[in-house]
């Protein structure tokens, strides 16, 4: 039997629709799935549910052999007992810490010699050699992007989430760390799955897409065919959100 991600949840909201989410897919070691969807539609909501930082409060959630969530049975397994690496969309980190500091927030858990074994080897993997003792604040966002990646790469976790990983940078900068980012990630050969409302992102990292609307999933399937379901429903490219003209950009979150 193949290994798979089940995601079964149900997640309210005062004053808002509820998240009914449902996905089951394939992961192999290097899979990376795509929450696609515009602000709002929950899918930032579901990653944070398979991190353990939300509660839903029906539904089930398992990697694997490993059941995270089921709230018919009463488990909840905490963020710490899930193992997995996130980064946030303003990467979180800490501005006192130097990028040494940052890389080992996660591996306390380690001698102090494997410790400094494993920021070598994330400094040498990310290309931050040279940064060791620098500040957050002493960086360009395309550094701090490595250095949050990094730190949620070093413990080496079972699976690894991203949250809208590239918006907060500049065009430029975003365009040569996405094909970046998913050499990457085929290298680190670790399950992801990473949030964006962007359909280039999407379909340059994605090998599966779930396209994600009003706290639905629409279509689990290749980017491609996620893009193309987005566009009929007016959410991918070469449409706005609500009509039928023809856009230049992509979604708009």
């Amino acid at each position: 039997m193949a290994a798979e991600i089940t995601i079964d949840l149900v997640k309210t909201f005062p004053g808002r629709p509820p998240i009914r989410a449902r996905m089951v897919y394939p992961v192999q070691a290097s899979t990376v799935l795509i929450l696609f969807g515009p602000s709002g539609s929950g899918k930032t909501t579901i990653l944070r549910s398979v991190a353990g930082l939300e509660w839903p409060e029906e539904g089930t959630i398992r990697f694997v052999s490993r059941t995270w969530l089921d709230t018919a049975a009463g488990i909840r397994v905490p963020p710490q007992g899930r193992h997995i690496g996130y980064m946030a969309q303003d990467y979180a980190l800490f501005p006192t810490y130097t990028v040494a500091g940052n890389i080992a927030y996660g591996l306390s858990h380690l001698s102090s010699a494997d410790r400094a074994k494993r920021v070598a080897e994330m400094l040498e993997l990310f290309h931050l050699r040279g940064l060791e003792q620098a500040k957050p604040r002493e960086l360009s966002g395309g550094q701090q992007q490595r250095v949050a990646l990094a730190r949620a790469v070093a413990p080496r976790p079972l699976l690894l989430l991203l949250d809208e990983p590239l918006s907060a940078l500049d065009v430029p900068t975003r365009l040569q760390l996405r094909d970046e980012l998913r050499s990457l990630l085929k290298q680190l050969a670790l399950p992801s799955i990473i949030v964006t409302h962007d359909w280039a992102e999407a379909l340059t990292l994605g090998d599966i897409m779930a396209v994600i609307d009003a706290g639905r999933v629409l279509q689990v399937g290749t980017p491609i065919r996620g893009i193309q379901s987005a566009s009929g429903c007016g959410r991918g490219p070469g449409r706005r959100r609500g009509d039928g003209r023809q856009g230049a950009g992509g979604l708009v979150g």
